[in-house]
């Protein structure tokens, strides 16, 4: 899927200490809403203005999309709050399972249960101790190893359907977790089986 990234520079030279408290705990990106559209396209059409006030008008503009992402990052917030945090990990942990041979990001897992990015951070760390990222990389782990015991797979294929690029780094994501290496599970767990 294509998107379109825009973005704009603000500088503000003296931020009170309890603006700068509350920037910190919002979102650094929300989704874009029409008014907010409306106002990027009303400044990037003032930068070419010849009109003398062409500068105080575009400061001021400026500052109207600066409060106006706050108040939108500050309302998105008070909405993620009221769902609860159960129901957010659930539709996450779904949502990871389906997608474990995908590139997945944090942000399309945010997204899938309609949460900023920072918000089911936090509530992965409340909730699970880990974060959503950690959480996709040990199911992936555990998935390889289930597929290397219960399949003839080649490794390379089970890398692949597990969501690792390449073999090497599957290989070193197993032996992290397990101290062994792919062909070594596979050898234990086939010579348990023989024996047993």
């Amino acid at each position: 899927m294509n998107t379109f990234h825009s973005y704009l520079h603000l500088s503000i030279p003296r931020i009170p200490e309890t603006l700068k408290e509350l920037l910190y705990e919002l979102p650094k990106s929300i989704p874009l809403s029409k008014q907010m559209a409306q106002l990027t396209s009303d400044l990037i059409a003032l930068k070419s203005s010849s009109l003398s006030t062409r500068e105080i008008m575009l400061k001021t503009q400026s500052v109207l999309l600066f409060w106006l992402f706050v108040g939108e990052a500050e309302s998105l917030c008070k909405k993620e709050t009221t769902k609860p945090s159960h129901d957010i990990i659930e539709g996450a942990c779904r949502f990871i399972e389906a997608h474990l041979n995908e590139r997945v990001t944090l942000e399309s897992i945010a997204a899938a249960v309609s949460v900023c990015p920072e918000y089911l951070i936090r509530v992965f760390n409340q909730e699970l101790h880990t974060t959503p990222v950690a959480y996709l990389w040990q199911r992936r782990v555990l998935l390889g190893i289930d597929l290397l015991e219960h399949s003839g797979l080649s490794i390379y294929m089970i890398a692949e359907r597990c969501g690792f690029k390449t073999r090497n780094h599957f290989s070193r994501k197993i032996a992290d977790a397990t101290g062994n290496s792919p062909k070594e599970i596979r050898r234990k767990f086939w010579r348990s089986r023989v024996v047993d």
